[in-house]
């Protein structure tokens, strides 16, 4: 019976694994043919920063702070190939209109910004489209220990760039997306941190209209007090999200999803591994919508293809107006799914809810302290699982079930353990009603509650 999860596991393909290693810092002694600019924080600096940034050299920022007036709109700079604009002193931009963006780097190549921090002389009041640091289009692309806050819109975003390495990252206070990463092509971005967005925390988007790229590596992620998702990975590709920190979110901790109403591609071949999510559908004050838009699940998918989860612990998912949330909800007719290693408790529905799948592996899963059913997997094609564990669950469901695996195709197993200690037990229930056959072993129950009795009904067609 082993061999056969072995085989069948094999059909969900190889998972890539992450290279969550910080990019070396870069070097301002080795850049040549440097334009300086020095700041007084005092006076308007449009003209000695125009004038250097629109220059053939690289730019090096002195001084503590300069002051940008960007009232006309966001600043276009062209011609950045084979610069360097950076601050070894940590220079502070402050631009002095809340209403409107900061600046735009418009098809760079070979191109390196490093050590500046983006503000704003007061905090924003409404929010505006656009973003305060854009990059549009470009190969090659760095940015390393860059700061951006008080944004009236996102704080950072990329369009449209291939080759892009991003690390060491702070954003916080943004009326949007924390940052927005759209149609890139091989991305590597480590070290983010991201606070206070009135949008999603890390957006990872492949729009039709352009190739559907691979999107890259994220990695030692910290998203908190999150308006919208904390990842959202709308029509992603051969995308690796690894070792994060998803807290407070408004809607789901991390979505991923085909938006057919922007025409977004469908996901394929996505990695989450080592990271945890708590307290997601908070309905955060940060967020700037006026209406939320989205559910309060830990992680959710739809419309997808190939997605590995691994190493993840989800906790505290809360019911955000009438929609109660689950730790995990999956479901797609065309989905291969892989869970291992995964821990939820706390939540206000269902545990871990799969269906639709055309595939599903499921190994090493804990879930307690769950509203309704802990585990529910139904409409599959084809399951596998091993080592399944719930203890208190189905806590103010009348259904009262631990486990509930119903309309399966084909479904092989081993190990399911259901425990509850409450005083008055709740989830005694192993409920299965599945259309094809199938082997299960090793079904236990332990109930602390004497008056509480297990209740087993099974498939005719599964064999024990």
């Amino acid at each position: 019976m082993r061999r056969l999860y072995t085989a069948l596991a094999a059909m969900i393909g190889v998972v890539r694994s992450a290279n969550s290693a910080a990019l070396p810092a870069p070097d301002p002694s080795s850049v040549a043919n440097v334009a300086e600019i020095t700041c007084d924080g005092a006076s308007i600096d449009n003209a000695k920063i125009d004038t250097a940034m629109r220059g053939t050299s690289s730019v090096a920022f002195l001084g503590r702070t300069c002051i940008y007036d960007n009232s006309r709109g966001p600043t276009v700079f062209r011609g950045l190939d084979n610069k360097t604009v950076y601050s070894a002193g940590r220079t502070r931009v402050v631009f002095t209109n809340t209403e409107k963006m900061g600046w735009v780097f418009l098809e760079p190549t070979n191109f390196t910004l490093s050590g500046l921090r983006f503000d704003y002389q007061s905090a924003p009041r409404s929010r505006k489209p656009g973003s305060a640091i854009t990059v549009s289009g470009g190969s090659n692309v760095t940015l390393f220990d860059v700061d951006s806050i008080n944004s009236p819109g996102g704080c950072l975003q990329f369009e449209n760039t291939t080759t892009l390495r991003v690390t060491n990252i702070y954003v916080s206070g943004c009326w949007a997306d924390g940052i927005f990463n759209n149609n890139v092509n091989n991305a590597v971005e480590a070290n983010l941190r991201v606070d206070s967005t009135g949008d999603d925390g890390l957006a990872i988007h492949n729009l039709s209209g352009f190739p559907q790229y691979s999107n890259g590596t994220f990695s030692n992620l910290v998203l908190t007090n999150i308006g919208g998702k904390g990842i959202s990975c709308d029509g992603c590709r051969d995308v690796v999200v690894h070792g994060f920190v998803i807290r407070n979110t408004a809607v789901q901790g991390v979505q991923i999803y085909s938006d057919r109403y922007a025409g977004g591609y469908v996901p394929d071949n996505v990695t989450l591994e080592s990271g945890t999510i708590s307290s997601t559908g908070t309905g955060v004050e940060y967020s700037s919508r006026g209406v939320l838009v989205g559910n309060p699940h830990g992680i959710e998918v739809n419309r997808a293809r190939r997605v590995y989860i691994r190493g993840i612990t989800i906790d505290d998912v809360h019911t955000l107006g009438e929609v109660a949330g689950r730790g995990l909800n999956a479901g797609d007719d065309s989905l291969i799914l892989s869970l291992a290693d995964l821990t939820v408790y706390d939540v206000a529905d269902v545990g871990v809810a799969i269906g639709p799948s055309a595939f599903s592996s499921l190994s090493n899963i804990l879930v307690r302290e769950t509203g309704a059913q802990g585990i529910s997997i139904l409409n599959s094609k084809a399951v596998v699982f091993s080592n399944l564990a719930v203890v208190n669950a189905s806590k103010t469901s009348p259904l009262k079930r631990a486990v509930d695996l119903e309309r399966n195709t084909s479904i092989q197993g081993f190990g399911v353990s259901i425990i509850d200690m409450q005083e008055t037990a709740t989830g005694t229930g192993y409920f299965e009603n599945n259309n094809g056959a199938g082997q299960i072993e090793g079904i236990s129950t332990v109930l602390f509650d004497r008056r509480a009795a297990p209740v087993q009904v099974k498939s005719p067609t599964v064999k024990y």
